[in-house]
């Protein structure tokens, strides 16, 4: 027999499913706030643009250097 001990599958898959999950709610939620901030930012412009695609095209006029 050897000494090396093996994880299970399992183990592998749950650590794997969680750090996934958990790496995808910490993106979608940053990215949800930087949204949230821009469109507070933007606000004053947003009648000046006709779709969601000119906002974020324009965004990186109005951001700080």
């Amino acid at each position: 027999m050897s000494s090396e001990h093996k994880i299970p599958n399992g183990v592998k898959f749950a650590f794997g499913g969680l750090s996934g999950m958990g790496a995808t709610l910490f993106v979608h939620y940053q990215a949800l706030l930087v949204i949230m901030f821009l469109g507070f930012y933007l606000y004053d412009y947003i009648k000046e643009f006709k779709t969601k695609l000119c906002i974020i095209r324009y965004a990186k006029y109005f951001q700080n250097p």
